[in-house]
């Protein structure tokens, strides 16, 4: 055999090696660990303190992962990287449309997507020992994302109340025009079985945020189960069959907040609103999403003594 022949299946072979190692490792990676390609956001980056992308140093090399953190459906990077060899210091960023929207740092430094509400929670080493090499207490900060910034999370009455713009009619709602659409209750086997109370809301007039309708029914004292349906495109944006020691309120055709409000005082608040973004296919998408809670120090027999 020729020896450019002998040269040519090496090549061949040696590259086979290659594709059949990278394979190897992508699909070892857990699925929650999107490796970001960091070029695609070095030409878009505008960090407001002019600092780079992380790079690989003799601290290591960054982690990215796509997490989405505001509650849009849609990935943002998140960048961890070590920035310190010492006391396991590290540093987490942010970056949504090639823009650094949040930073945080410290030391023996992790972080974890928020399971409840759209954000990020930090954890880190607040104080040593006298040795100044072991940790003697920890610090936990859950930031939540609130009308387009990362907000330090906290439980007192009125927190949520100062950070939504809740009485603001939104311009970028719109209103049904038309006939509404019923629910196809094939796709919606759970709704099905309020079927006759869905449908009488929806052919009343709508009553938030623009071309939804919220349907309530009873399931007990204090208790109330609710249903949010597109009346555009007939779709069941969300439903809840019952919320114990709950009531409604908040509604506005105008408006995207539905509250839902403690009959007994110490338990949560709750907070949820409806966004609409396009997707790839230029479908209009509704989410209805948990933003904020906070403490009630009252409930709806009055503040106890």
């Amino acid at each position: 055999m020729p020896f450019y022949k002998k040269l040519l299946i090496s090549l061949v072979f040696i590259v086979l090696i290659i594709i059949a190692f990278q394979l190897g490792i992508n699909t070892g990676r857990k699925n929650t660990e999107i490796v970001i390609d960091k070029s695609v956001c070095e030409d878009l980056l505008e960090d407001d303190k002019g600092q780079d992308i992380p790079e690989c140093d003799f601290n290591g090399c960054p982690e990215y992962k796509a997490i989405d953190t505001d509650g849009d459906n849609l990935y943002e990077s998140v960048v961890y990287k070590r920035i310190a060899m010492t006391k396991g210091a590290g540093e987490v960023r942010i970056i949504d449309e090639g823009k650094v929207v949040f930073r945080a740092s410290g030391a023996q430094f992790s972080y974890e997507e928020n399971k409840d509400i759209p954000g990020i929670t930090v954890n880190y080493v607040k104080e040593f020992d006298d040795t100044g090499l072991n940790p003697k207490t920890w610090e936990t900060k859950k930031w939540i994302y609130l009308d387009g910034e990362y907000v330090l999370a906290n439980d007192y009455e009125g927190f949520c109340e100062e950070h939504l713009d809740l009485d603001s009619d939104d311009e970028t709602i719109t209103l049904l025009e038309g006939d509404p659409k019923y629910p196809d209750y094939s796709f919606e086997l759970e709704a099905s079985k309020f079927q006759t109370i869905i449908n009488k809301a929806v052919d009343s007039e709508t009553n938030f945020a623009g071309h939804y309708t919220v349907a309530t029914w009873g399931c007990g004292t204090d208790c109330f189960g609710y249903a949010v349906v597109d009346l555009l495109s007939g779709k069941v944006v969300t439903f809840n069959p019952a919320n114990e020691n709950y009531n409604i309120s908040g509604l506005d055709i105008s408006g995207r907040y539905m509250i839902l409000n403690p009959v007994m005082s110490g338990q949560d608040k709750k907070y949820y609103k409806l966004s609409e973004y396009r997707n790839y296919s230029d479908e209009i998408v509704s989410i209805f999403n948990l933003v904020c809670t906070e403490k009630s120090t009252k409930d709806m027999y009055g503040t106890p003594e």
